[in-house]
């Protein structure tokens, strides 16, 4: 049960998929004994998408208000929310191991009405998500990243290169890169330091951080826009300290404008040049 939204999933499926699952309904805990779990840490809609997950080894962004795909045969999903029902029930079955399922990619698809409950069960603080109503391409993100931050949590079978794929699509496909949000960077924050996300976070803030940090670049006048998480998140100034390490960078000398910095952008490997 997941917000008041119960959700059926085979034992022996959900337990061989995740380690968590599998302590609890295995072990002598309540949930062993009833063989049913209340899961407050997220979302229906993200729980739905590591349903997804382990049946397609894909995910739909968002899934609020949307069929799922068809699972394989025996497999039957039931989500009831606001006195309504939604089935999946499978038509055929297609045997895969573990190396194929995980090969899939994340896909998006309708657009969600009822952001503002997601938010409200993900426990999003939205005063880190400015214009976030108005942002789309952030709303992907942060759907995507509840799922990650979902997964690590219940440790769900990966890998999850596709969907770092994914938000990495999102962000460079979003002007200014404003698809990445300050509440993304907290979130991530509590991932651990070996989590892909946080270096994409970081790599991505970049460009942005450099121009800041450059005396006399900053033309704009504008603080650095992850300036409050670089100052209240270690790890996420750790994180941009690294990428500005093993960044490529050198002063050159431009005839036309003088001195300048030319670093190598890790998030896209292109080269930009900051004028002294």
């Amino acid at each position: 049960m997941v917000h008041g939204t119960e959700i059926i999933v085979p034992k022996d499926l959900l337990c061989y998929n995740s380690s968590y699952f599998n302590s609890a309904f295995n072990g002598r805990f309540k949930e062993g004994e009833e063989q049913k779990l209340h899961f407050h840490d997220c979302s229906a809609d993200t729980f739905q998408m590591a349903v997804q997950w382990i049946y397609f080894s894909q995910i739909k962004v968002p899934t609020c208000q949307v069929s799922v795909q068809e699972a394989p045969a025996t497999a039957k999903l039931n989500m009831s929310q606001n006195g309504t029902q939604t089935s999946c029930t499978a038509k055929q079955a297609k045997p895969t191991t573990p190396s194929q399922s995980r090969q899939s990619s994340v896909a998006s698809n309708e657009i969600d009405t009822n952001l503002r409950a997601w938010a409200m069960d993900e426990n999003l603080d939205i005063q880190f998500y400015p214009d976030f109503a108005a942002n789309d391409k952030a709303q992907t993100v942060s759907r995507l990243l509840a799922f990650l931050k979902l997964a690590d949590k219940i440790d769900l079978i990966g890998p999850f290169d596709s969907v770092i794929a994914s938000i990495k699509q999102v962000i460079s496909s979003s002007p200014g890169r404003r698809a990445l949000m300050p509440g993304h960077i907290r979130l991530a924050a509590e991932l651990s330091p070996t989590h892909p996300i946080r270096k994409l976070f970081a790599d991505a803030c970049f460009r942005e951080f450099v121009q800041d940090l450059i005396p006399g670049t900053n033309v704009q006048g504008k603080p650095f826009r992850f300036d409050k998480e670089l100052s209240e998140f270690d790890s996420f100034s750790s994180d941009l300290l690294r990428s500005y390490r093993q960044s490529e960078k050198k002063k050159v000398t431009n005839k036309k404008t003088g001195p300048e910095f030319s670093f190598t952008d890790p998030f896209t490997e292109s080269k930009f040049s900051i004028t002294i």
